[in-house]
This record gives structure tokens, C-alpha cells and sequence, in this order.
């Protein structure tokens, strides 16, 4: 067993062995860096400690090689991979990730949100000051569109598990319309993103919205709470952020809870949200939504740290167990909390989950998904050895260290200072040699070794890195503690 495994070994022990956070710095055990980009090697180095000038100067390599740079098309739409060259144009078609993700877009929206707020650093990532705000309402006005998913199956007249029958999560980035093909959209933490996003911004900013946006916002506001409502997303088998397991997800179900509390956030200060839709009125208040919330805290109390205690016994195709105690799909929920500055869950609980995805999901250069992942971002993989060879993902350990520096900022524990360098570097060793942001590395199926995937650069994973190095800013800014 690894250092780096033994010494997260023995913090989680002391963890689960007391509710007062043990003394614990991270020391260099803990920093297998395994940098894929020889030049970054030598800029962010192999110690656990970091300052202004590095930093610095690691964001300039990065511009420079355009790692950070973020697309979107004239409708405001995105495509998953960030589409730089022909060849990557090809992997792309070949991977559907020209296609937009309504979970992705919003990642990507966040970082241009923040980077509209940070002069210097959005002239030079060359992101137009509404960037956040077109593809924000790309997601919205799609949905406005195709109104009808929620509104038959708020009515009944699609069955609410009738999983053909729910709004379009992945569709057309150029014209916001469906696309024909199956697949499975019934991923309530995507619908849980936009509306944290839209109600979020809503609540910090004072953006003036124009009528189409205006009346869509209005739309979402009213339609998908009535939607989660209907469904019952505190216990709705949906298929996760993954689109690969039927069951009570706790990333989808945190998701949600985030998104319920930003609107109601917004209706408390500005009152209930009121439509009508083919004749009938639809009224979502301060009461409807605490409701939503109360059921959604009750659920996530009995689930987690585990991201499902119950899935459907017949989907074996990618994972047979029935419950999954470890699952990167909760660092997602978390950062949204973290995003806030409200967090989702108590501090023992983050910690408990943040910890446990440490301990079972940690590689040499980025997380697996969850144990015994099968999937490698084009095919499923019967020949990977488990827990050595699921495919390493690149978006999670800068999310993990802007929910440490949230952390570290709300609380002034150093710890989580020292959690949140560690991952900003562990980011950094996800940089492949071309400068690019893979969404994994997988093993090669002839030699073994440790390769890029095809889909790259992945814009989710250049976001989050985006706002990894917006946190680690903000928190070397802080005045240190005597």
C-alpha cells in the first residue's frame, strides 16, 4: 500500500473516531505527483506549498498554451470538448461530445461567471463579459422550448419514470433543438445545476434580463420544481451524473436541494413565481419550495457519505452492487455549496464524503469515477483490473480544491488550506504534454500504459481549473493567522 494511501488510511480512522477534526497537515506522503507536462513539473513543483509568483506564473504557461481557453457558439450553446483543432473536431463527433450537456454548460457558465468578475484575468482569457449569461440561457431557453416534457409529466400524461419522456439534458449546441437519438435523460442533477445557476446569479448580480429571458426564467422557476415535485426527486431512481445507474443517487438529490435553495433564496425576497400553461395556473411560493428542501435534507441525511444505499437490481450493465459507498458524482453537489459559500451539507459530513473519495478513488493522476468503473469514455472495459485501472478523471481534484478553499476561507482551519494546494496541484498533473485538459487518462488496451482519451480538451475540466486557480487566489490573499 501506497504512502499516500496509508496516510489517508490512518486521518480518515481518526476522523470516524471523533466529531472534533484531528490535527493534521498534509505532508509530502501525500503527493504522489505523477505530472504529464514536464514543463508544469518544473513550475508547480512537488512540495505541498505555493505562493503568489508561482502562481502567477502558472497561470501565464497556461494562457499562453490556451489550456484555459473556453468556446461558445453565436446561439450561446457549447459543445463538451472544447473543439481547438480538426482532429479533436473528428474524437469529438466520434464521442457525441460536440453535443451540449446542460451539467457541463454550467460548468462552464460558473467559471465565466466568476472570471466576469475578475477584469484582469477575463481580458486575458479573452472571455466576453456576458459569456456566463448567453450560455446560462442557452440551457434555459432550450427548455422553455420544449416546455411540454415537464408540463405532461406534471400533468400525467407522460408517466413521471417514463424516462424517454423527460426533458433533453444533451441536445444540438447551435440550434438548442433535440436530437432524435436515445439516451438516457433522466439526470435530475443537470436540472438541478441550471436552476442553482440561474437563481444563484439572480441573487449576486443585477443583470438587467430581456423578454425572452425574462419569460424563460420564469418558465424554468415555475416548471421545475413542480417538475421535482412530481417525480419525487428525493427518491427518484434517475440515472446520476454518469448516465449509467438507475438508483437514489445522493449527487443527484444534492444537486437538486442546491438548486431549490438559490430559488427560494430569490422568491423569498421577491415573491412566488406565477404562469399559466395551456389554461392552467401553476403557482411555485416559499412554502412549495420548503417543502421540496425538507424532503430533499431528510433523504441526503439517510444517504450519504454513500452516493446510493438503493439502485435497480436489474442494471448490472456497468456496476451490479446494489448500494456505492464512493462516488466522485458528490464532489459535484459539494461544489456548488461551495460555490455559494453555502454549504450543502454540516462540516463533519463534507468532510466525511471529501475524504472517502480521497481514500477509494485517488490515482496516481486524477480520480476514478467510482470503484470498478468499466467505462474508459468511448467503450466499456471487461479488461481493466479494478481499482488499478478505471479510467482516471480529470475535472475532480480542481473541484476538490475549491471546495477546501471554500473551507479554508469560512473557517480559517489551515488544514484545508493544505488540502486545497495539494489539489490545485493534483490538477496540474492532469495537463498532458500538448497543453490540453484530457476528461481522462486511460490504459491503453495494447501496451497498458497511461494515455489521454480521445476527448480532449474537455471544457468542464478547464473550468473547474479556471476556478481552482480563482480560489487558490483568493485564499493566499487572506491575511495569515498569527
Amino acid at each position: 500500500m501506497s504512502l499516500f494511501k496509508t496516510a489517508v488510511i490512518s486521518f480518515t480512522l481518526m476522523l470516524s473516531a471523533s466529531n472534533v477534526l484531528p490535527a493534521f497537515s498534509v505532508s509530502e506522503s501525500l503527493l504522489p505527483l505523477e505530472y504529464q507536462n514536464v514543463e508544469l513539473k518544473k513550475l508547480a513543483g512537488l512540495d505541498n506549498s505555493i505562493d503568489k509568483e508561482q502562481l502567477k506564473v502558472i497561470l501565464s504557461d497556461l494562457v499562453a498554451h490556451g489550456t484555459l481557453s473556453l468556446r461558445r457558439y453565436s446561439s450561446g450553446g457549447h459543445s463538451a470538448v472544447t473543439i481547438a483543432e480538426p482532429k479533436n473536431l473528428e474524437s469529438a463527433i466520434d464521442g457525441m461530445l460536440i453535443m451540449h450537456w446542460d451539467r457541463d454548460n454550467v460548468m462552464q457558465a460558473l467559471a465565466e461567471y466568476q472570471v466576469s468578475e475578475e477584469e484582469a484575468l477575463r481580458t486575458r482569457l479573452k472571455v466576453p463579459k456576458d459569456a456566463w449569461r448567453k450560455g446560462l440561457f442557452a440551457s434555459i431557453i432550450h427548455h422553455s422550448m420544449y416546455k411540454s416534457r415537464f408540463i405532461d409529466i406534471i400533468e400525467g400524461k407522460a408517466g413521471a419514470h417514463d424516462y424517454t419522456k423527460r426533458p433533453h439534458i444533451r441536445y444540438n449546441p447551435i440550434s438548442l433543438s433535440e436530437v432524435p437519438d436515445q439516451w438516457g435523460h433522466a439526470q435530475n442533477d443537470a436540472m438541478g445545476y441550471l436552476l442553482f445557476m440561474l437563481f444563484y446569479t439572480a441573487n449576486e448580480s443585477k443583470v438587467e434580463l430581456n423578454a425572452e429571458e425574462k419569460n424563460a426564467m420564469t418558465d424554468f422557476a415555475v416548471l421545475v420544481p413542480k417538475f421535482f415535485e412530481k417525480i419525487e426527486a428525493w427518491k427518484d431512481f434517475d440515472y446520476g451524473a454518469w448516465e449509467d445507474k438507475k438508483a437514489e443517487h445522493a449527487s443527484s438529490i444534492g444537486c437538486v436541494l442546491a438548486g431549490l435553495r438559490e430559488e427560494k433564496k430569490y422568491v423569498d425576497k421577491h415573491g412566488a413565481f406565477t404562469k399559466a400553461f395551456g389554461g392552467k395556473t401553476y403557482t411555485v411560493d416559499g412554502a412549495l419550495l420548503a417543502k421540496l428542501i425538507k424532503e430533499c435534507e431528510t433523504k441526503l441525511a439517510e444517504i450519504l457519505p454513500n452516493e446510493f444505499i438503493r439502485s435497480d437490481k436489474e442494471d448490472k450493465r456497468a456496476d451490479a452492487s446494489v448500494d456505492r459507498n464512493a462516488d466522485a458524482a458528490l464532489i459535484n453537489a459539494l461544489f456548488l455549496g461551495a460555490v455559494s459559500g453555502q454549504p450543502l451539507v454540516d462540516e463533519a459530513m463534507q468532510e466525511k464524503v471529501l475524504q472517502s473519495t480521497i481514500l477509494h478513488l485517488a490515482r496516481p493522476i486524477g480520480f476514478a469515477r467510482y470503484p470498478f468503473d468499466i467505462w474508459d469514455g468511448r467503450v466499456d472495459r471487461k479488461d481493466l483490473k479494478p481499482n488499478l485501472e478505471e479510467a482516471q478523471w480529470s475535472h475532480v481534484a480542481p473541484m476538490m480544491s475549491v471546495i477546501y478553499g471554500d473551507m479554508y476561507r469560512r473557517t480559517k482551519k489551515k488544514i484545508y488550506l493544505d488540502w486545497q494546494v495539494l489539489f490545485f496541484k493534483r490538477a496540474m498533473t492532469t495537463v498532458n504534454s500538448r497543453w490540453r485538459i484530457p476528461e481522462a487518462y486511460i490504459v491503453d488496451p495494447k501496451t497498458r500504459a497511461w494515455v489521454s482519451d480521445a476527448n480532449e480538451p474537455l471544457a468542464w475540466a478547464q473550468a473547474v481549473t479556471i476556478m481552482a486557480m480563482v480560489s487558490m487566489e483568493k485564499s493566499l490573499n487572506l491575511p495569515k493567522e498569527k
